[in-house]
């Protein structure tokens, strides 16, 4: 595939010279809590300014911290950066003090932008940085970006042109430290190159035109938002709505009536459950659930139940599936309109191959490939061999091409007894069930197998159980004998398609869901596995040993 535009602002600037009135970004003037819109004019007009303020204290490949929320704002200084011949390494503004300080040493930057008193105050609190810059105009300490101030006539004719003789293919766009679900972040070095590739491949897969509009959720910090819903949006010139975060969202749906979205299976589930537990369950009822207007809904961060994909189709709603990961920038495979299969991640984009190593790890080339983890050349060498992204996922391709993912290798159980569990495979299953909000099993170097259910509230009253229970306190184990009967027969009845190891013998029933403030869960909703078999071992070896002893009193 060839590639008409080699960076990320150029999809800006080919906006700006053949739609230049047409809407590029809405988004909520916090200020004065009063919606706006800025066409692509207007954009490349707040771009060029914040340029013009960082060209002489940026120079090229230096690193610049963001810690900030989603936000116009953020997606202003994301592109200045990468004008100015900047490195961007954005940073979740929901990490802690010390996780941010560990980050930013790491990737020695040269300079810090935050979003507000509360992020200046963490980065404050150890970290001495000569240039600081933030978006409010509340901070004395750092200089102000005065982003989207810039008043501007409705319609524009005359010619406006980015300085893009810094940002070239092979620069570094960003550095991304991966919130994974195992192990220390490392920062992902991606270039120009491999995100327009990615962009362009992502379009060609799921068609996106001038007319579109898309609702941004998701965080811009990560690169699923930052790919498939900015740059994608960049090259197909739609128009891009801000959200206020996920609090906000069906809301928003209704005010913009968005044609596509992306989003990860908490939300698609989230909308299964809400017109479930209000027996809303039309074609109809759905589509107004969504805006009205909805024509493609992309699933992508994390394995989709089988039965939401099911519910959507049956409802005329597409949602497809991709999977990918930042190494990848991150799109590898998708499955595409009118051809999806059910349970898979789709087949492999234009540009990329996919093939399945002999222990069945997913193994990856193309041009979107990162270049390697900053400052971490054995790390780097050990995931790029000969010329493959080894990607740490187990899976098979079926005659056609399509990916079924089975795991992640170093999530894979191994039993006592030698026997090798997926454990992505039952969780999934697990949380057809509506009552169960979050699932993790657990039974490496044990005999069999429990599960740690995280009970979903609004669907346990619907199901006719007076337990109450108050999310403001540390999670509370249930064990109302009533609910754990249900449970038990919820729990066979999806698990009875698997062999006898496979089962969930016993289970820990939690009133209080994993998040991303606790540590437990990242911010696209993946689970940190480690971190919660860790916080629950007590739990957990107390359950094992109750089933051991019992066991053990039945066979005499």
């Amino acid at each position: 595939m060839s590639f008409r535009f080699q960076t990320i602002p150029a999809f800006v600037q080919h906006q700006v010279e053949t739609r230049p009135n047409a809407p590029a970004v809405s988004a909520l003037d916090s200020e004065r809590q009063t919606w706006f819109t800025r066409s692509w004019y207007q954009f490349a007009s707040d771009i060029s300014a914040i340029v013009r303020q960082l060209s002489s204290r940026i120079g090229i490949d230096d690193r610049v911290v963001s810690i900030a929320e989603n936000s116009y704002a953020w997606m202003v200084t994301d592109l200045a950066i990468q004008i100015c011949g900047g490195i961007h390494v954005p940073l979740h503004p929901q990490l802690t003090t010390e996780q941010l300080h560990e980050l930013i040493d790491h990737s020695g930057a040269a300079a810090v932008v935050v979003s507000n008193a509360e992020q200046w105050g963490k980065v404050n609190a150890r970290q001495k940085l000569a240039q600081c810059f933030s978006f409010s105009r509340e901070l004395n300490e750092c200089e102000h970006l005065p982003v989207g101030k810039i008043d501007l006539p409705p319609e524009v004719s005359d010619p406006l042109q980015l300085d893009l003789g810094r940002c070239r293919a092979e620069s570094l766009v960003s550095i991304l430290y991966t919130s994974g679900t195992t192990g220390q972040p490392k920062g992902v070095m991606v270039t120009q190159a491999n995100v327009v590739a990615n962009a362009y491949s992502k379009v060609a897969t799921l068609p996106l035109a001038a007319d579109d509009v898309r609702v941004c959720w998701l965080p811009m910090t990560h690169i699923f938002a930052r790919v498939c819903d900015l740059f994608t949006a960049y090259l197909a010139g739609c128009h891009t709505v801000v959200s206020r975060g996920r609090d906000f969202l069906f809301e928003e749906l209704r005010e913009f009536q968005p044609t596509y979205l992306n989003a990860v299976p908490f939300f698609y589930e989230r909308c299964y459950r809400k017109l479930k537990q209000t027996q809303l369950v039309t074609a109809r009822d759905l589509q107004t659930l969504l805006g009205g207007q909805m024509k493609l809904c992309n699933c992508g961060g994390a394995p989709l139940a089988g039965e939401i994909f099911d519910f959507f189709r049956e409802r005329q709603i597409e949602l497809v599936t991709g999977y990918g990961l930042t190494e990848s920038s991150p799109v590898l495979t998708s499955n595409r309109p009118g051809a999806c299969k059910r349970g898979s991640v789709g087949q492999a984009i234009p540009e990329v191959e996919i093939r399945i190593a002999a222990d069945g790890e997913v193994l990856a080339r193309g041009p979107n490939v990162m270049v390697g983890y900053y400052r971490e050349s054995a790390a780097s060498q050990m995931t790029l061999r000969d010329g493959w992204l080894h990607t740490g996922d187990l899976g098979h391709l079926d005659d056609e091409g399509y990916l079924f993912l089975t795991g992640r290798k170093k999530d894979l159980i191994v039993t006592s007894g030698g026997k090798k569990i997926a454990p992505t495979n039952l969780e999934n299953l697990l949380l057809a069930e509506p009552l169960f909000e979050q699932a993790i099993v657990v039974g490496d170097r044990r005999d069999f197998l429990i599960a740690l259910l995280v009970i979903n509230q609004v669907e346990l009253a619907r199901q006719g159980f007076a337990i109450a229970m108050d999310r403001s306190l540390p999670a509370i184990v249930l064990n109302d004998a009533n609910l754990r009967n249900h449970v038990r027969i919820q729990v066979d009845r999806l698990l009875s398609g698997f062999s006898k190891y496979e089962q969930i013998v016993d289970f820990i029933l939690l009133s209080q869901p994993f998040t991303t403030e606790d540590g437990s869960a990242t911010a696209k909703g993946g689970l940190r596995r480690h971190i919660i078999v860790e916080k629950f071992a007590d739990e957990i070896n107390e359950l094992y040993d109750n089933i051991e002893r019992q066991r053990a009193s039945d066979s005499r």
